[in-house]
């Protein structure tokens, strides 16, 4: 199930200054914002929505059907927002909404990874077509690859005694 946004009508106020503008929803999820921008846009506005999880995706796709051809959903990272909007041939938009982390769903779904509260592979891909899971990276990374992804994305203070902890373990079991 995906989440319920938050902070629509504040995002609604500070993005749509253009009713018939072009808008970027760089990070579409469940589609809840998307909804909202869809909503309020005039008849020639356009909404352009991003995701890296196909899953998503595919849910935003068929709960704003209804919205024809003023949404254009396509996969990708929102860093690539501009590579999108150059295909499509548009030339200016009046706003972009980027909602970044972990959605609530990725989070609860078990297989996904994400969570320490549900029991499943340790996977972590935003876009499950990646080849590399999260735990292909603890079982196979050096202590110091581990070492240094830690500490540079992580923020571990710890991160030598993470990636040890790690190697010593995965000689058990896979983690």
């Amino acid at each position: 199930m995906f989440h319920k946004p938050v902070l629509v009508e504040e995002v609604m106020v500070r993005l749509l200054g253009e009713p018939n503008g072009v808008y970027v929803d760089g990070t579409v999820g469940g589609g809840g914002h998307a909804r909202a921008i869809l909503k309020a846009l005039g008849p020639r506005g356009k909404l352009i929505a991003l995701d890296r999880d196909e899953e998503a995706i595919r849910h935003a796709k068929a709960q704003l059907k209804a919205f024809g051809n003023r949404l254009i959903v396509r996969k990708g990272n929102f860093k690539e927002f501009n590579r999108v909007l150059e295909e499509l041939n548009i030339k200016r938009i009046h706003g972009l909404l980027l909602d970044l982390g972990v959605s609530s769903h990725q989070i609860d779904t078990a297989e996904r990874g994400f969570s320490y509260g549900t029991t499943g592979d340790l996977d972590m891909r935003m876009d499950q077509q990646q080849d590399r899971t999260a735990g292909d990276i603890v079982n196979t990374w050096s202590e110091d690859e581990l070492f240094r992804a830690f500490k540079a994305y992580g923020e571990e203070r710890r991160s030598r005694a993470v990636a040890r902890i790690i190697i010593k373990e995965r000689k058990r079991t896979r983690i």
